[in-house]
């Protein structure tokens, strides 16, 4: 079946190969089929999987009906329209916020039409008002919220309704892309349909998707919007779903509280890593406007459908499964999924980032070892290192944290039991294993087989584009990079390809910003007497890294003291309790060993912790390598922002002209020391303490929090800024030019550099180790940090200590930014 074409259509018709229409045939209908068929078949009214299909022999319809909780009145029962209408309100909320707020604006690539499209970007704070209204509503009604409560029980009709939403707005952009102005008509808006749009397969062009860029102006008349516009694809790639998808982890977090009056370390761990990635997505949404989703796919019911049904219910398969049986991992279990997490991201980081350095400017000290072969295309690939192992070993990476998010449902499987009170009525629920451990793996790991399917399908895609390309070059690359994700054998990366030492292509085919690879223009170019271009006007200005650390702390203190609030295990140290309808069996949980104060990490490293900073520190600025010229102001510059930290922490803590601040706050807000004889104004904690006394009553700063959070930031930040004013980090390529040796072939190339002078190898170990107890130290206080979080204080007083190390850092870092003459005195990074 095909459609009219108009006279003026020049468009001309790519047929396309009738499997591939028989495939977007079945993804069109079986991809609701199966996003729905998750949400009846794994439920918490009789388990996961349904048990009836554990014994197919006595499998029927109306048996698994009854289990699955089907709507009684069907189809009608599924598409409801209140679900419906409460869905199109949080599209319109979402819509308003991007509209009204404002935001950052970039231009969009160069497109056929040779224009291009204007965006606003504003989805990071449109997120947080969001969730601060749902924060708000959960402190007034905890875990009864009215949005947990209805998202749990309309769970599957707010899964049909962003189908119907979903399906309808596939449609419309579909019949509306034959609008699209043809060559040579007047084409004021820069509409573009896609290469290869017209196949005359109607299903296959619905699924793909015809226009590339769907955008729709309001008109003027409307108050405070007018004019503007929305990119349709753009607006359903990072509003409703990725947001949606952490909404929905929310209210499984509070059913599963509701349930079992805890919440599981499982639940908050799967909850906290998808956050984090859809606030990673949300922070850095100008990097979208490079991505393939927007230049080159067209907006169709593949990323329609996928943005709004399938990512937010397939991927919170996992909390999902949590909220109905929790699963307690403990110190062990966190810290083996944190470990697998931490190695993804290495991996998936390191490779990326090896390979932008190498692109950015190959002679880069970090990456000048590397071997590498020219290709005629002008660029050269890389044939050792990270990319020596793999030729897409960045996709090992991603794949290894996606089991991250399903391994806390362990050997997932339950069969649901109800248990009421003959006394109260009360009905508790009972979830066991029985006959279903491991069969609700389908479920919670289905995301860890399709994210691999969906690698290997990018490598395939990958390795043609390449193919394409390189021509013969790519196939003299593959003899010598004989592995395509994971890597096999150390002598699979050697070949007698000529791998010849570095030559300056005549154009690099990307630029660094922030850590993030972006495709360059056309005419940017690099020689050996210039430094690589490293943003161009129309690039998207990504924000940089060193503001997200401030930000990771209170989510961290947030994280740490919802499971103080809603878990009995915090009950030991904690004034709160669960529910009178929670199974209190859960109140026999032993107290966690980081929640008793003469725990070794407590005694040895928090209450000495400014001892281990100091080392760290000093390690970190005798090891440096600051350029020549400027050596001793920036070891002046560091020293004084010691100073100024350490002064901090002492007034705060330790003297106040007497007693600390925290302590004076204590006794302002009316606390007391409580002797064992008496009560007194002891002014000070260690005379408290030393009078065998305890604080009672006012608000006690956390100390701990404030050291911890000073400490950290502290460590991390002169990290960062050495390693920007490292001689290596600036060299120019000129000087790489004069002092590198030649490399080629050689696996000694680090012995061979030091020769030259570059550095000895005991130095460069020195500066190593320095770096390794850097992130040690911060590390094991970013721990006890999260241990404070969860077992010790209210979350005001843990805030208030937060808020006082987040002032001193932001003073000494960044409020020089805004000051040039403070900037001159104290340094720091830009």
């Amino acid at each position: 079946m095909g459609h009219k074409r108009n006279k003026s259509d020049t468009t001309p018709v790519v047929p396309v190969e009738e499997k591939e229409g028989i495939g977007a045939f079945a993804l069109v209908f079986g991809l609701p089929v199966l996003t729905l068929a998750s949400v009846f078949l794994c439920n918490d009214v009789s388990g996961c999987p349904a048990p009836a299909l554990l014994d197919p022999g006595t499998l029927t319809l109306a048996k698994l009906k009854e289990q699955t909780a089907w709507p009684e009145n069907g189809l009608a029962g599924l598409f409801d329209a209140e679900a419906l209408a409460w869905t199109l309100a949080y599209y319109g909320l979402s819509l308003a916020l991007q509209l009204l707020l404002p935001g950052v604006e970039r231009e969009g690539t160069v497109l056929g039409t040779g224009g291009r499209h204007e965006y606003k970007f504003n989805s990071f704070g449109s997120a947080l008002i969001i969730l601060a209204g749902l924060g708000a509503g959960t402190s007034v009604y905890g875990a009864d919220f009215v949005v947990w409560r209805y998202i749990w029980d309309k769970f599957a009709q707010i899964a049909a309704a962003n189908l119907v939403i979903a399906t309808v707005l596939a449609v419309w952009t579909y019949v509306r892309s034959f609008t699209v102005p043809g060559p040579g008509q007047v084409n004021p808006e820069h509409r573009e349909l896609v290469k290869g749009a017209d196949t005359g397969n109607v299903i296959y062009d619905f699924f793909m998707g015809r226009e590339l860029n769907p955008r729709v102006t309001l008109p003027d008349w409307l108050p405070l919007v007018g004019r503007q516009v929305i990119d349709i694809k753009v607006f359903m790639e990072m509003r409703p779903g990725l947001l949606g998808w952490v909404i929905l982890d929310l209210a499984f977090v509070a059913r599963q509280y509701r349930a079992y009056g805890r919440v599981s370390d499982s639940i908050i761990l799967v909850t906290g890593f998808q956050a984090l990635y859809v606030f990673d997505s949300l922070y850095m949404e100008p990097a979208i406007l490079t991505m393939r989703d927007i230049t080159i796919d067209g907006f169709g019911f593949m990323l329609s459908f996928g943005d709004v049904a399938w990512l937010p219910f397939i991927y919170s398969l996992q909390a999902r499964y949590l909220a109905s049986y929790p699963v307690h991992l403990g110190v062990g279990g966190i810290a083996a999924v944190l470990a697998i997490q931490a190695l993804g991201l290495y991996i998936f980081r390191a490779s990326n980032n090896e390979k932008n350095w190498f692109r950015t400017n190959p002679k880069d000290p970090r990456v000048a070892h590397l071997r590498s072969m020219q290709t005629a295309a002008g660029t050269r690939l890389i044939t050792s290192g990270w990319w020596g192992r793999a030729r897409h070993i960045n996709y090992l990476g991603d794949w290894i944290m996606s089991f991250s998010y399903s391994l806390p449902t362990g050997i997932a499987g339950f069969i649901q039991h109800r248990q009421q009170n003959a006394v109260t009525g009360s009905v508790t629920l009972a979830p066991e294993q029985g006959a279903a451990r491991g069969w609700g793996m389908i479920f919670t790991y289905f995301y860890v087989l399709y994210f691999g399917v969906l690698l290997v399908h990018r490598e395939l895609r990958d390795e043609e584009k390449c193919r394409r390309k390189y021509g013969k070059d790519w196939d003299a690359y593959c003899e010598v990079v004989r592995w395509k994700i994971i890597p096999g054998n150390k002598k699979s990366g050697r070949s007698q390809v000529n791998v010849n030492r570095y030559r300056p292509p005549p154009a690099m085919p990307t630029v660094l910003r922030n850590g993030r690879a972006l495709p360059s223009q056309a005419h940017s170019s690099v020689t050996a007497s210039s430094p690589p271009t490293t943003a161009a006007a129309t690039r998207p200005q990504l924000p940089g890294p060193t503001g997200l650390l401030l930000l990771l702390y209170p989510v961290i203190l947030i994280l740490g003291s919802l499971f103080s609030v809603l878990s009995p295990v915090a009950a030991p140290t904690s004034t709160v309790s669960a529910p009178p309808e929670a199974d209190h069996r859960s109140l026999l949980h032993h107290i966690n060993y980081f929640a008793a104060k003469r725990n070794v990490f407590n005694l040895y490293f928090v209450k000495v912790g400014w001892f281990w900073t100091t080392l760290a520190f000093a390690a970190l600025l005798l090891t440096a390598r600051p350029q020549p010229a400027s050596k001793s102001r920036l070891y002046a510059q560091a020293l004084l922002r010691y100073t100024i930290v350490t002064l901090s922490w002492i007034l705060t803590t330790q003297w106040l002209f007497g007693p600390p601040l925290i302590d004076r706050s204590f006794t302002i807000t009316g606390g007391q020391c409580e002797a064992p004889t008496t009560t007194t104004s002891v002014f000070s904690s260690a005379a408290c303490k030393a009078a065998g006394g305890r604080w009672h009553g006012g608000h006690d700063v956390s100390g701990h929090i404030f050291m911890l959070t000073l400490a950290s930031a502290f460590l991390l930040y002169e990290l960062y800024v050495a390693d920007s004013h490292s001689a290596h980090a600036s060299v120019s390529p000129a000087v790489a030019a004069k002092v590198a040796p030649d490399l080629s072939g050689d696996d000694h190339g680090d012995e061979r550099r030091a020769r030259a002078g570059w550095e000895t190898q005991t130095a460069a170990r020195l500066r190593i180790y320095a770096r390794y107890l850097v992130w040690a130290v911060a590390g094991l206080a970013f721990w006890m940090f999260m241990m404070t979080a969860i077992w010790f204080h209210t979350w005001q007083e843990k805030l208030s200590g937060l808020l006082l190390a987040e002032a001193t850092i932001w003073t000494v870092y960044f409020l020089p930014n805004w000051v040039p003459a403070l900037k001159s005195v104290v340094g720091g990074f830009d």
